[in-house]
């Protein structure tokens, strides 16, 4: 059964991952081995079982002086116990000194004659093993088991029986009263309300013993005929309109009652819930507003007389919200503009209400907490007052400028408030927030009565005053007032609408305004920084920054949203790089007097924006001209503006105080310098005639990068010179621009320009030579590359393609190595540069030679020009030759410690010999047969086949020979391999060419080879073991020479 069971979960797992049949039989097989290990640890641990009983039974034996020899006698003894009986009793030992470990080993090897020597007691029978499906719900099983016993064994039996009972209790009692029992309505709510009734009393009587108890079951009971009320009306119309809303105010008085006689917030909460809720939830939809609102009315009075009584902030602001929130959704929903004659005394009568409640919480508290403003009562009011009032004036024009008069009215009010409460004690703070509310609302008389622009203006101005009211005094909240004050003032500028008239640039309110705002900003920012020891910690970190911040977004959005509604195309870009570079400077200047990292940070802002912009913005009109145009002087204004910035944070070291000053400087210093080359090479590309443009981007980068180098001079900052870097790979991205349109170095002004940008970079190098961290080595030795590449690109382009062409190249980088030896002796830049010039430039141009070799030798050769080719006298293969000559030098004359390998520094030139020697003899039967080289031709080829085992053969018996003659054991190994490739190409691919010349010749040609291998070269030469047993070989040697020779 385990073995079906595992083989079928195994198909099925593995067969359905595959979806395949070789996933299903891979499966099986495995659930066959897995069943099988099962099956066998199962099978070990029984006889592990059985070989521990064994063991007990014999330490009992042991324990009851039992010699061994009487267990055996009772049965016929094992081989290996025979086999100890027969050796004499002298020499073995007593059995009852026989160690378990000795036994145990023999119980394993020969388990069933233990078995028969120890039968003195009956063997255990083992149950028969179960399948892991039988095993797995056996542990389930086991587990029910266990959780049912622990239940009703652990912990009070009875309770736990007990409430198991009256679950299964309640659920058929619920389930029966479902389906049996109908009870009429009014029995339902008469026995709620009963039992509310029952709660109420209960709850009154223990409040004395038990008060928080008694709270609670009061509570409740209010809630409970709170919503039987609302339930009796709203989902079954047995009450009418009036009778249920008489009954709720009836509960809402008693509970408020209830509440004040026991000092009890959350049941007089609970009242005024219910009472506020009370004609929402009996309301009829007649729409009779003046009855809600003089219910509400009066709801108020009774909240402002229990506020002379007790000060419950959560009272009065649960009031608050219903009043002011269940208005706002009624005037949503139901307000006409023919209500405002009747609605606005209730609402003025909310208002003032509140009020006095905010006053009364003030007064009432104890003597230690007298004073204590609430907040939410004290600023909500009138703003909430505001709002509604703006709402229901929307569509009022009786009286003109009504809202402006309210404005001020409220403002007259709490000015008639401050002093009121002036000078009483312990009132100082409500009589601040009854001032600032009384500014608010006489400064919001402003806009509601003028134009949003000179609004926004005066108030800026009346906000920065107040900050340096509150800065001179000491005093948070003016400090607070006058900054909500110009955010205010700011929401107004922006929802004043444009002027739709034709204005002046600059000279327009619009632009004028957002100044204004910017200056009053700033000037709190400086306020802000002078008197910081007078702030608060928020304030010392955040003030002063964010003001800043403020009038910067003030000043760029204003400058840049006037610039925007008079200007457009190259201009409108001119004048937003103007204004760019006027606020960069002017922040970088607040930098230098108060050095804070604010205005820094904006002035890098002011960069990258500027830089954005100029992406953003700049066209190509068709009658610019070349680098005279808006565009380019927009470019050069914010690239001058980066450029003064990083010189400007480098004399006045900005980094000494910022400490990413240092990092920035370097950045703008990049932006400035690609900013003139990127818009520069963009002018060209869309300006210049397509031959001119790369010879005339790279005196662009002249033009821009040497200058850098003359203003290292005066400046003296070590920057300033790594931009002059670029101009390398320029030259290289030139070159590149000529390599793909195929034309010569020389051609385009490039006989002039080329090499006054080698000259000019060079003298850059030599230039840095002063300056420390700069890696001049590498420096040189890519420019010394990059200028044989050029060389080698133009030497090769007045050539016709082929041959000659290829050879160039190889010529090239041959001269190049050849002239690095001979002025390996000058002082600049080799001798200062040793290490890379003498030592890493060679070796890179003798790895370009060997790769010249291999792609010269594989590739097609082209033409041969009108010369006619020769075989091993053509340029190409001449080359070659002196290639191969000029990296074996190298590599074991002037650098032999580049491959300290013998073998390989030998094998190297070898292998590029060999790929050369093919090459030219596959260029001769190109040239000479007209095969085209190309893999499949030169393969079918009988004559190319011939020549291969030709050739191979005599480069094995040349190597051969020559290994022989030098003692080289590799260099012979090497040859014999080649041999024995050409005698198995003979017989796989020559063979196939039946009755050809080519075969026979070779054949021919092999076989003599090979018997003048045989004859001068049969084995390799012995290997020396060790240099000293090299030694004396070669010692004897000489003596047996010198022997023969006497």
């Amino acid at each position: 059964m385990l073995y079906v069971l595992f083989t079928v979960a195994g198909a099925i797992i593995l067969g359905g991952i595959a979806e395949s049949v070789s996933g299903l039989v891979t499966g099986g097989a495995l659930g066959w081995i897995a069943a099988s290990v099962v099956r066998l640890q199962q099978k070990v641990s029984r006889q592990n079982d059985q070989i521990q009983a064994l063991t007990t039974e014999l330490a009992s034996a042991r324990q009851a002086d039992t010699p061994i020899e009487t267990a055996s006698a009772a049965a016929p003894a094992p081989e290996t116990l025979a086999t100890r009986e027969a050796t004499p009793a002298a020499e073995s030992p007593p059995a009852a000194s026989v160690e378990a470990e000795d036994v145990s080993l023999e119980l394993e090897l020969h388990p069933e004659p233990v078995e028969n020597a120890w039968r003195a007691a009956p063997e255990p029978r083992e149950p028969a093993p179960k399948s892991a499906v039988e095993g797995w719900l056996d542990k389930v099983f086991d587990k029910a088991r266990q959780w049912v016993v622990s239940y009703f064994t652990g912990g009070n039996l009875m309770v736990r029986v007990g409430i198991l009972i009256l679950f299964f209790g309640v659920a058929f009692l619920l389930k029966y009263a479902a389906e049996k029992v109908v009870v009429p309505l009014e029995l339902r709510y008469t026995g709620i309300l009963a039992a509310a009734l029952v709660m109420l009393v209960l709850g009154w009587r223990l409040r004395r013993k038990n008060a928080a108890y008694g709270l609670v079951m009061q509570g409740g009971a209010t809630g409970l005929i709170y919503l039987a009320i609302f339930a009796a009306f709203q989902l079954h119309q047995l009450l009418t309109p009036t009778t249920a809303f008489s009954l709720l105010l009836l509960v809402v008085v008693a509970t408020a009652a209830l509440a004040v006689i026991q000092n009890a917030v959350w049941l007089a909460a609970m009242g005024v819930t219910g009472g506020f809720l009370a004609p929402v939830l009996a309301s009829s939809g007649s729409g009779d507003y003046i009855s809600l609102f003089s219910y509400y009315l009066v709801l108020n009075l009774g909240i402002a007389l229990i506020a002379f009584y007790r000060s419950w902030r959560f009272l009065n602001w649960l009031g608050f919200v219903f009043t002011f929130g269940i208005g706002t959704v009624w005037g949503a929903q139901f307000y006409q503009a023919a209500f405002f004659n009747s609605v606005e005394p209730f609402l003025v009568g909310f208002f003032l209400l509140y009020t006095l409640i905010a006053l009364l919480f003030a007064m009432k508290q104890p003597p230690a907490l007298k004073g204590l403003v609430d907040g939410t009562l004290v600023f909500g009011t009138p703003v909430a007052f505001m709002g509604l009032q703006s709402q229901l004036l929307d569509d009022y024009t009786s009286v003109p400028y009504m809202m402006a008069w309210s404005s001020a009215a409220v403002g007259a009010i709490y000015l008639a408030l401050a002093r009121f409460v002036r000078h009483r004690a312990g009132l100082g703070l409500l009589c601040e927030s009854y001032i600032a509310l009384a500014i608010a609302f006489l400064t919001l008389a402003i806009p509601l009565a003028f134009d949003g622009r000179v609004t926004s203006a005066v108030w800026a101005a009346e906000g920065a005053a107040l900050i340096w009211v509150g800065l001179r005094q000491g005093h948070l909240l003016p400090r607070l007032s006058g900054l909500g004050l110009m955010l205010v003032a700011a929401v107004f500028y922006w929802d004043e609408s444009p002027a739709s008239w034709p204005t002046t640039f600059v000279f327009n309110a619009d632009f004028i305004g957002s100044v204004l705002l910017a200056g009053a900003a700033c000037y709190a920012a400086h306020l802000y920084h002078r008197h910081r020891d007078k702030l608060t910690l928020p304030e010392q970190k955040f003030g002063a920054r964010a003001l800043l911040v403020w009038g910067y977004i003030w000043w760029l959005g204003g400058g840049l949203r006037d610039i925007d509604n008079h200007f457009n195309g190259l201009a409108e870009l001119l004048l937003v790089e103007v204004l760019v570079a006027l606020t960069g400077i002017a922040c970088w200047l607040a930098v230098k007097r108060y050095r804070a990292i604010a205005p820094f940070i904006l002035g890098l802002v002011t960069a990258g924006a500027g830089l954005l912009l100029m992406l953003l913005l700049h066209r190509y009109p068709l009658a610019n001209t070349l680098l005279i145009n808006f565009n380019m002087l927009s470019a050069l204004i914010v690239a001058g503006l980066c450029l003064w910035m990083a010189i400007s944070a480098h004399r006045n070291r900005f980094s000494d105080s910022i400490a990413v000053a240092s990092v920035a400087q370097r950045v703008l210093l990049w932006a400035a310098t690609l900013t003139l080359l990127g818009f520069g090479f963009g002018e060209i590309d869309h300006f210049v005639a397509e031959g001119l443009k790369g010879s005339l981007s790279l005196l662009l980068a002249l033009v821009v990068l040497l200058p850098l180098i003359a203003l290292h001079r005066r400046v003296n900052w070590a920057p300033l010179t790594q931009p002059v870097l670029l101009l390398l790979p320029i030259i290289g991205f030139t070159l590149v621009i000529y390599v793909i349109r195929d034309e010569p170095l020389l051609a385009h002004y490039g006989w002039l320009i080329f090499p006054a940008a080698w000259a000019a970079w060079y003298g850059a190098l030599r230039y840095l030579e002063k300056q420390p961290g700069y890696p001049l080595g590498a420096l040189h030795v890519a420019s010394a590359l990059l200028l044989t590449v050029s060389i080698g690109w133009q030497l090769s382009q007045p050539l016709s393609a082929g041959i000659w062409a290829i050879s160039a190249w190889g010529l090239t980088f041959a001269l190049a190595l050849v002239a690095i030896q001979r002025l390996k002796h000058l002082g600049w830049p080799f001798q200062r540069h040793a290490a890379t010039m003498n030592t890493l430039l060679p070796r890179i141009l003798v790895g370009l030679l060997a790769l010249w070799m291999v792609i010269s030798n594989l590739q097609a050769p082209g033409s041969s020009g009108a010369i006619p080719y020769l075989p091993l006298l053509n340029p190409l293969d001449l080359t070659n030759l002196a290639a191969i000559w000029l990296i074996f030098r190298w590599l074991h004359r002037h650098d032999p410690t580049l491959i300290t390998d013998r073998q390989l520094a030998y094998g190297l030139p070898g292998a590029l010999a060999f790929l050369w020697i093919n090459a030219a003899l596959l260029r001769a039967f190109h040239f000479t047969l007209d095969i085209p080289f190309r893999f499949e031709p030169m393969l079918a080829s009988f004559a190319v086949q011939s020549g291969l085992s030709i050739l191979w053969s005599v480069i094995g018996l040349v190597t051969m020979l020559l290994a022989t003659r030098r003692g080289w054991r590799p260099l012979w190994l090497v040859g014999g391999a080649l041999m024995a490739v050409v005698v198995l190409k003979l017989f796989t691919v020559d063979m196939s060419g039946t009755g050809t010349i080519a075969r026979i010749i070779a054949f021919l040609t092999v076989g003599g080879l090979l018997l003048v291998v045989g004859y001068f070269a049969p084995v390799p030469p012995r290997a020396p073991e060790d240099p000293e047993d090299s030694d004396r070989s070669t010692i004897a040697d000489n003596s047996e020479a010198l022997h023969d020779k006497h």
